[in-house]
């Protein structure tokens, strides 16, 4: 019983992930879609494509730190 719980959780979207799969369905041509790294979580620079605007986030969480260019603006 503990081994199927575990599975099943284990399968579990992330919040990234989630937000993610929203926003590729949503089909908003040149709207944020989050980047997620191979953990699940958001990749610290975050880009928007269309508008060529990149910043900072809390991979934990996605909440703006502040815009950069390069992901070693965000260490």
């Amino acid at each position: 019983m503990v081994l199927l719980v575990s599975f099943a959780f284990g399968n579990a979207e992330t919040k990234c992930q989630e937000n993610r799969q929203k926003a590729q369905q949503s089909q908003n041509i040149g709207g944020y879609v989050p980047q997620c790294d191979a953990n699940g979580n958001y990749t610290k620079l975050q880009c928007v494509g269309s508008a060529g605007q990149c910043f900072c986030v809390d991979p934990s969480t996605g909440k703006f730190i502040k815009r950069a260019t390069t992901s070693e603006e965000c260490d």
